[in-house]
């Protein structure tokens, strides 16, 4: 391994050097088929000698006969060495493709991939690696996003922060006590909302991770919900079902408390929630009476950072993440999240549990 990376960093095209690694397995795999070939042949003519000769005493000829059959193999020997090479040298060949295609996306070249010739294990282990490349390329892709819009989000209230403490430490201005209690104030909000945003783009982060280790214990879903409705003063839609199952509490109160900070800044005056049992599971829905969400905006208000036309960045006090994460949380529970609309107007937010029955 040490002579492979020693060679590739002495080649800047991006070629492969490795050709006595290459040569090395081409002759390995000709010499394995030509073992086969010249042990299988003689073999099988001795049987088939065996077999269609006369039984009885071995007639003058023996010799000549002998002869004749190590001719025979020779022969056979020799026609199937000439025709094994271009196969060896093939199978070798797209090996080769493959390597290429793994050093490219390895260097870097997220978008590289290998071309899948045939159907036998190399093209299924070309798939895999595709199949792999793809998944990597999305991930990639997706926290660069995250992280630029992190970046944008960052910006206002560190601008807010910063005039504010300009303002505060000027010498030429210096605001009178209820000025310094707004700016103060502001301070204060603007720490909170930097706060809140590293804390959701960690978590974010987090439940991106697959091997995100999961503390599920028994938890009363309906006393979470309860409790939590109370705490805005959102409505019961009715009687809440009692479903028992496992999860992780903290998330999933993290997960409905944006729901209903959701509905508190963006609905009408009335929120309901309920919690029903549905298809082996449970469906946890937070209700408002607001303006509702356009149909073109439902799938998409679950992207992280997205914001739908009219809910400008440090208006509504939120970053954008908090529908993002209802969804990974609910994933991360095995079920999913979606937007609809109400009846009589507004917007229904629905989380379906399977892990509750």
């Amino acid at each position: 391994m040490r002579g492979k990376h020693g060679h590739g960093h002495g080649h800047g095209h991006g070629h492969f050097p490795r050709r006595g690694v290459r040569g090395k397995l081409h002759r390995q795999l000709y010499v394995a088929l030509i073992s086969v070939i010249v042990v299988s042949i003689p073999l099988t003519v001795i049987a088939m000698h065996l077999l269609f000769e006369p039984v009885g005493p071995p007639p003058h000829g023996v010799r000549s006969g002998g002869l004749r059959l190590l001719l025979v193999a020779t022969v056979l020997i020799g026609t199937m060495t000439v025709l094994t090479y271009p196969l060896a040298r093939r199978i070798v060949w797209r090996l080769e493709q493959l390597e290429r295609g793994v050093e490219r996306f390895g260097q870097g070249e997220l978008s590289s991939r290998v071309d899948v010739m045939g159907h036998d294990e190399i093209a299924d282990l070309a798939r895999a690696f595709n199949r792999a490349a793809d998944r990597i390329d999305g991930l990639v892709a997706q926290q660069k996003r995250m992280l630029a819009s992190a970046s944008h989000e960052l910006r206002a209230p560190l601008s807010r922060l910063r005039m504010a403490l300009e303002l505060l430490l000027d010498p030429d201005t210096q605001p009178n006590a209820e000025r310094r209690a707004e700016l103060l104030e502001t301070c204060s909000r603007d720490i909170e909302e930097l706060d809140a945003l590293v804390g959701d783009v960690l978590l974010a982060a987090r439940l991106e991770n697959p091997e995100l280790p999961r503390h599920f214990t028994p938890l009363d879903l309906a006393e979470l919900v309860r409790d939590e409705a109370t705490c805005v003063g959102a409505d019961l839609d009715g009687e809440l079902a009692t479903p028992e199952g496992q999860g992780d509490a903290r998330l999933l109160r993290h997960m409905l408390r944006n729901l209903l900070d959701n509905a508190r800044k963006h609905g009408g005056a009335r929120i309901t929630v309920g919690l029903e049992r549905h298809d082996g599971g449970v469906r946890l829905h937070v209700s408002d009476d607001g303006s509702g969400v356009p149909e073109a905006d439902r799938a998409r208000i679950f992207e992280p950072f997205y914001r739908p036309q009219g809910h400008s960045e440090g208006l509504d006090g939120g970053v954008g993440l908090g529908l993002s994460l209802v969804r990974q949380v609910a994933e991360l529970h095995g079920g999913d999240a979606r937007c609809l609309p109400r009846e009589g107007g507004g917007t229904r937010f629905q989380v379906t549990l399977p892990g509750f029955t």
